[in-house]
């Protein structure tokens, strides 16, 4: 599983999976957006839901959108290339006229233009095409 993967979050919402990786205590963990699951909820792979749960949420964020998923290293093998998207770090926040792409697990891989913090929020806005299942789905540069 990587960034751009499908999850299934208690057999109900359908979610991308923005990375995946180890944390500093040698967990391996993903994230993915907060509104997709509380804590304690539980993820499936979609691409292979015979696999079962392979992970769960342990902190979940709705109000700043983001969550945390631990996940059963026995289970997942993690990847930094899913589809058209490759992540290799994080770096500073992308702006005008850069050129940022999705990989999600509804619409795959799709690019748009950065304008930036037009509105001084903190947010950053792209033309890259998002549907229902893509929440969660990463934007690189």
């Amino acid at each position: 599983m990587g960034g751009g993967s499908g999850i299934v979050v208690n057999h109900e919402l359908v979610c991308s999976l923005t990375t995946i990786g180890h944390d500093n205590a040698g967990r391996l963990v993903g994230l993915t957006a907060g509104h997709c699951g509380e804590v304690g909820s539980y993820v499936v792979p979609e691409a292979s839901q015979d696999s079962g749960i392979v992970g769960e949420f342990v902190i979940s964020n709705p109000a700043l959108d983001y969550a945390v998923i631990q996940f059963d290293p026995a289970k997942v093998v993690p990847v930094n290339r899913v589809g058209g998207v490759t992540i290799t770090r994080i770096g500073a926040p992308a702006g005008f006229p850069q050129v940022a792409c999705k990989e999600g697990r509804t619409t795959g891989n799709t690019c748009g233009i950065v304008y930036g913090d037009l509105m001084q929020t903190g947010e950053t806005w792209t033309q890259a095409c998002v549907i229902e299942g893509d929440s969660g789905a990463p934007m690189v540069v």
